[in-house]
């Protein structure tokens, strides 16, 4: 009896303080469904992550079910992302000093642990009808990736593809993370 009157009083306040559960009460500026998803504009030197972002709203908008993703021609509205910038920085560094199995690296030589990768966007909402800005902001995502490991002097210690694909790997989920964010955003219920 005690554990039933404990759920009631939890599932009370919690209708009392207008809790809501999942995307109840979001929506899409201006109330529009119709949602088209032009390719991502990539001011990069990163070839090819535009896709990354784009598929990302896309999937954003079709798991909210807060829009329908159309052509340009029978949108509403149209969420246009522009790529500013990547940057890759590197974290923490080891060198023969560190010792350990670094002890055998050359004299000066150093290595990164890790890398950053850091990619700027800007996400904007705009009406199809008189291409007037409904809702815009700036994302910046982050994500941090270990180095390539390299313990001995011997050829091949090391894939020379490692480093890029990490980076590559990094971006697809810093794309993911960024644009559930901007979409969450978007659809606020202030």
């Amino acid at each position: 009896m005690r554990h039933i009157l404990s759920l009631l009083l939890v599932l009370l306040i919690a209708v009392g303080c207008s809790y809501r559960f999942g995307s109840s009460g979001r929506k899409i500026p201006g109330g529009y469904t119709l949602v088209s998803v032009p390719v991502f504009q990539n001011k990069t030197k990163t070839v090819g992550i535009e896709a990354f972002f784009t598929r990302s709203m896309i999937d954003e908008i079709e798991r909210s079910r807060l829009g329908q993703v159309t052509d340009r021609e029978e949108s509403q509205v149209i969420i246009e992302g522009t790529l500013n910038s990547v940057e890759l920085i590197k974290g923490s560094e080891v060198s023969r000093d560190t010792g350990g199995n670094f002890a055998e690296l050359p004299e000066g030589a150093t290595l990164a642990r890790e890398y950053r990768v850091i990619v700027r966007s800007t996400i904007l909402l705009r009406k199809t009808s008189d291409m007037s800005v409904l809702w815009t902001s700036s994302f910046t995502g982050e994500r941090r990736y270990p180095a390539a490991i390299v313990t001995r002097q011997v050829i091949n210690t090391v894939n020379p593809l490692y480093n890029q694909n990490a980076q590559i790997e990094s971006i697809r989920i810093v794309a993911r993370d960024l644009v559930a964010e901007a979409f969450e955003q978007m659809t606020e219920n202030f």
